[in-house]
């Protein structure tokens, strides 16, 4: 279960934006379905960035969004299976 947590100050990011937006922001780039996988990752990437600015105020950096909807995704693909 170790391999699967984030570190401490992932988890401080993921508190403050919360699962569920990311979770949004994946399954909105998932219904593009012209995009390849790593064009949805990005999508979702930049739909995080933009929600979190729009709707809590403060900008989140490309390296932090990407880890957090890879993150939450592993976790979205196993419930799903």
């Amino acid at each position: 279960s170790r391999k699967d947590r984030l570190p401490a100050w992932a988890r401080k990011w993921l508190k403050r934006i919360g699962t569920e937006r990311i979770t949004d922001a994946i399954e909105r780039a998932g219904s593009i379905a012209e995009l390849s996988p790593d064009e949805r990752r990005r999508q979702a990437v930049t739909y995080l960035q933009k929600l979190s600015i729009r709707e809590l105020g403060f900008p989140v950096p490309a390296s932090i969004a990407n880890l957090l909807v890879e993150h939450v995704y592993q976790q979205w693909k196993k419930v799903r299976r």
